[in-house]
């Protein structure tokens, strides 16, 4: 344990002119490995590029940092918005979910700030993974917060000030364009238009009497605000190490004109938090370790009640409501109109729900060096629990409102709009609930052995551990019982050899089977440290390595999945006229349950140039038995009963990973510039589909993430048609409306019946998933002065854009239209259309699943750029601190793509992702 001391304070003292590269894997359980000596696929980042990104969710620094991790952007509420992992290969069809462990515990990193962080270590092969059992085949990343290392005591803050923006909105038609396009729709339709041309004209002329709202402008601000404090204080004596860190956050959205309600309470979105952490380690004794961390957040934030979620305000009524519609107020009273909300009436006027969240997290750990028994015998103890509840008091408020509709004269044109009151006013009311609640508590203790003896290091550890969470509500409880051995041996610093096996139990499975065994294997060979390498000095490292074994999860199982629940059924007429609930049997128990399984092949090449080029590739193949799916492959559906599972899913995964980098420094000037590229396919190879007639139907033997619906084929247009408006002899009849038209979606008849129906649907050659992505970081130094630059993407694959009223408009009587559409869609006499012509009916014909609603989802982003100037030493000095820097950072700037309209990566109308800019400033003393 002393000597792994020695070796963390040897590189942070020995931190160079660019990035400091961390070479300590943290593997779990307390187990650490030099990546130099380590024959694991595995990677490990320092805490520098995390703090230069900042970010309220510490995982949004990993956007194209690691290889063959892939991060993609969630909610984008500060509060929530957190992004998604994905380790290497989608490795189940059913979804994919890396554990991420804080100090060897599974936490949430949202807990966590930059700033607290030393470092964040990807474990990617079996070798790596199986250790942590019926857990670790999704991947695993591992957290390592600070702790006290100087012998001094370190004081450092910052503050930065940031404005955000939204990144990309749609355009919607105005009043007037509406109008003439749902005119339009309704020709197309064969209906009678629904606004004359005295209508039309008014409009385009600005004298008519019907509204022309921007909703846009009355619902949404130009730019929200952001305050983010830190403050640290670490340092050391002859017995005690302490880190300390307070984090103070707070934020107002974007959300415009939020006083204007009866009550003059506010509905803007606004958030706040404290985050606090004490890591303090113990030297009881020459031979004694004690650590304890606590640390715990207190989390507020409000949103309006009017269709929120844990993901902040839905905007569908703001995209939804045509300007046309209602005015937004008449005689002091809300409008909205028959069909349509008022937008933002729904956002200001219907009350707020504020969020009080809780966590409160502590660990206690124990080393004890056992030299006295056998040098190099240590025992390792650790004991924490976690609690955390989200307490939601809702504050609602009705309100009266008047229902706008259209006064016409005798030749139907609109003269005038028309007021019927409805509702009643009443006093904001209160209620209060418990949405969620979770306790953990996680037990392990570790037998660990290492020693040298000549040329042979001998490294190995016996370790049990246990741990259970329960959230609320019935059957929400896992629980994990583990016992692992992990031996590491080396010879002359040249040739390695990892093994692991963990025994491992989950209360998820069925009582018999609750336990499997995951076996790994790893070896590596240290080239460049061979003696006949010695000549090729240029050749600093060159290392090959190799890893085979398995690993599970069990994240994607349920409890009691081996029972059958019976429950409420229909109702029925007894005894007279009185009404009775009825019963209904439950799907059938499932059988045979188990958890998935994933055998890791790795083959992987470490090379370094000159101390300053290096270089890594790892090669992989992956395959996955077990997976949870549907039984209707196995059983017909004739039982009248639901089917219970099977789990004979099937994968297989292939990929490539390939990490840089370059450095340089020599007198005020230095730089570095680094990058990853990652490509990985999984290809369904078993999943249990039902019978299907025709083979292109089955997604079996298709990547995992492929698309599946009709094959769009262009529009019909008049040459499709008859005199008599029917299709000719020959052109497929859709069965999915009564007739087409021209400008409607054709479809490719696969089946060949001279028909288009669920027959024509296929697996499509298109992915919702990536199959490749990449990053590049870039960062130069002169003299004070400095930048950093972080560009990530992704590609080959498609996002979905079925998104009413902007990529499906008007259809069903309460839809709007946008620009786009109206710029894209299907005219008479236009060759180049991207989307099928204007319909104010529910065409279930072109609104069918088909790669005509997805565009091409791949992009490449400025993701983040800091500017930076770090205060001269003699300057420093006379103000007695140990640093001082000015910064500017701009996140989530630019992103070439195919959506123009959306960001790429938040294709949605709840609240929409941000571009933010901020300015700061960092002291140490």
């Amino acid at each position: 344990m002393r000597r792994i001391l020695i070796t963390l304070i040897i590189l942070l003292a020995s931190a160079s002119l660019v990035w400091a590269q961390e070479d300590t894997l943290s593997l779990g359980y307390g187990l650490k490995m030099a990546k130099r000596h380590s024959s694991l696929a595995a990677d490990v980042l320092s805490s520098e590029p995390l703090g230069v990104r900042g970010g309220w969710n510490v995982l949004g620094g990993l956007y194209g940092q690691v290889p063959g991790l892939l991060v993609r952007q969630g909610a984008s509420v500060p509060w929530n918005d957190a992004p998604t992992l994905t380790v290497r290969s989608f490795g189940s069809f059913n979804g994919n979910a890396p554990i991420i462990l804080i100090d060897g515990i599974e936490r949430d990193a949202s807990l966590l700030t930059a700033s607290e962080i030393q470092s964040i270590t990807v474990l990617k092969d079996a070798a790596s993974t199986a250790i942590f059992g019926q857990r670790g085949a999704d991947g695993v990343v591992l957290i390592t917060t600070r702790r006290g290392q100087s012998p001094r005591q370190i004081i450092s803050a910052d503050y930065s000030f940031g404005v955000q923006t939204p990144f990309r909105l749609p355009q919607m038609a105005d009043a007037s364009r509406y109008a003439y396009a749902v005119n339009e729709a309704m020709t197309l339709d064969g209906l009678d238009p629904r606004y004359t041309q005295t209508d039309l004209e008014r409009l385009a002329g600005g004298t008519s009497v019907l509204p022309n709202v921007d909703w846009r402008k009355e619902v949404l601000r130009q730019a929200g605000y952001r305050h983010d404090a830190n403050l640290s204080i670490e340092g050391s004596d002859k017995r005690i190490r302490y880190y300390i860190t307070a984090n103070l956050a707070q934020s107002n959205g974007i959300l415009a004109n939020t006083r204007l309600n009866e009550g003059y309470y506010s509905t803007q979105v606004v958030h706040n938090t404290l985050k606090l952490r004490s890591n303090l380690d113990i030297q009881l004794s020459a031979s004694t370790l004690v650590s304890v961390g606590l640390s715990g957040r207190l989390l507020q934030y409000q949103q309006p009640l009017g269709g929120s979620s844990a993901e902040g305000p839905s905007l569908s009524a703001l995209f939804n409501t045509p300007p046309i519609a209602t005015p937004i107020r008449h005689n002091d009273r809300w409008v909205r109109a028959e069909n349509f909300d008022n937008p933002l009436a729904r956002m200001a006027a219907g009350g707020y729900s504020t969020t009080l969240q809780r966590s409160l997290l502590a660990d206690l750990s124990l080393e004890q060096d056992l030299d006295f028994i056998t040098e190099g015998l240590g025992l390792q103890l650790l004991a924490a629990y976690d609690n955390a509840a989200d307490i939601v008091d809702r504050r609602s408020y009705d309100y009266e409102y008047y229902v706008a509709s259209y006064l016409r004269d005798e030749a139907g044109h609109i003269t005038d709009l028309g007021y019927t009151p409805y509702g009643n006013t009443t006093a904001l009311s209160f209620s209060r609930s418990l949405d969620s609640q979770y306790m953990r508590n996680s037990l392990w203790t570790k037998l660990h052995y290492g020693r040298n003896f000549g040329k042979h290091d001998v490294d190995a550890a016996l370790i049990y551990s246990q741990t259970g969470v329960k959230f609320i509500g019935a059957g929400n409880r896992s629980a994990y019982r583990d016992a692992i051995a992990t031996a590491s041996y080396s010879y002359g610093g040249r040739y390695f050899l990892t093994a692991t096996a963990s025994y491992s139990g989950s209360a998820r499975l069925q009582q018999g089977s609750k336990y499997r065994l995951y076996p790994a294997a790893s070896a590596a060979w240290l080239v460049s440290g061979e003696d006949w390498m010695q000549e090729v000095s240029f050749i600093k490292h060159l290392k090959i390595r190799g890893s085979y074994g398995v690993s599970g999860f069990d994240g994607r199982l349920r409890y009691d999945l081996d029972k059958q629940f019976n429950g409420e059924g229909a109702s029925y007429v007894f005894n007279g006229t009185t009404l009775s609930g009825g019963l209904s049997q439950g799907s059938l128990p499932s059988s045979g349950i188990i958890p998935e399984e994933e055998t890791k092949a790795d083959l992987g090449l470490e090379l370094n140039l000159g101390g300053v080029f290096s270089l890594q590739a790892d090669v992989y193949d992956n395959h996955r038995h077990g997976i949870m799916v549907s039984g209707a492959g196995s059983y017909s559906s004739v039982i009248g009963v639901g089917l219970p599972y099977i789990f004979t899913g099937e994968t297989r995964g292939r990929g490539l990973e390939i990490g840089t980098d370059l450095h340089s420094g020599s007198g005020a000037l230095s730089w570095h510039v680094g990058g990853n590229f990652s490509w990985s396919k999984t290809l369904i190879l078993e999943m249990s589909e039902a019978y299907h007639p025709y083979k292109y139907m089955y997604m079996t033997g298709h990547p995992v993430g492929s698309m599946y619906g009709l094959t769009a084929d262009g529009f019909y247009n008049a040459d499709d048609f008859g005199p008599e408006g029917r299709l000719l002899e020959g052109v497929p009849q859709t069965s999915f409306v009564d007739a087409v038209r021209p400008g409607d979606v054709k479809y490719k008849d696969l089946s060949g019946d001279g028909k288009i129906d669920a027959y024509d649907e296929s697996c499509l050659d298109a992915l919702s998933l990536p199959l490749f992505w990449y990053g590049l970081q870039a960062g130069v130094k002169l003299g004070s002065l400095g930048m950093e630059v972080f560009v990530d993407g992704v590609g080959g694959f498609r996002v979905n854009t079925a998104l009413a009223s902007i990529y499906q408009p008007l259809y069903g009587e309460d839809k709007s239209v946008s620009n786009y559409y109206l710029d894209n869609c299907w005219h008479e006499g236009l060759t180049d259309a991207r989307y099928p012509r204007l319909t104010s009916q529910s065409n279930a014909n072109n609104f069918a699943s088909s790669l005509l609603w997805t565009e091409k989802g791949d992009f490449v982003k400025l993701r983040d750029l800091y500017l930076y100037y770090d205060m001269p030493t003699g300057v420093l000095r006379r103000l007695r601190m140990s640093g001082m820097r000015l910064f500017l950072r701009g996140s989530n700037l630019v992103s070439l793509d195919s959506v123009r309209i959306f960001d790429p990566e938040a294709i949605r109308v709840s609240y929409p992702s941000m571009r933010t800019f901020q300015i700061g400033i960092k002291c140490g003393f």
